[in-house]
């Protein structure tokens, strides 16, 4: 038999009243690896196709389709190569900016840890 699933809410941590609150784990574009939501960088494609990313620190969040992509320079080169077109459907070429603008949200991802 199978092993089930793991829940995309299975890590749990202590909230501020002490109590065990779940955490959503997200998958990295360019690693695969699960980790919680808020240490990821959030790629939303719009419905009118273009790129936008996130705000940090659980701002409001764009709507379309979105992927996943760890802090690092090492996954955001990964999911440029492949994993992030794929995720987010996304027909063409990926904006030349963005792994630039990817790059320049890493430190603000930092300072939240």
């Amino acid at each position: 038999m199978r092993p089930l699933p793991k829940p995309a809410w299975a890590e749990m941590e202590r909230g501020a009243t002490n109590r065990l609150v779940r955490v959503p784990l997200r998958t990295c574009a360019g690693c695969r690896r699960q980790r919680p939501q808020a240490e990821l960088i959030r790629v939303a494609r719009s419905g009118a196709g273009e790129l936008v990313l996130d705000p940090p620190a659980g701002g409001a969040r764009s709507s379309g389709r979105g992927a996943y992509v760890c802090p690092a320079e090492r996954c955001i080169e990964q999911a440029l190569a492949g994993g992030l077109k794929k995720m987010l459907r996304y027909e063409g070429s990926l904006p030349g900016d963005l792994r630039k603008r990817l790059i320049e949200r890493i430190p603000a991802l930092e300072g939240l840890r």
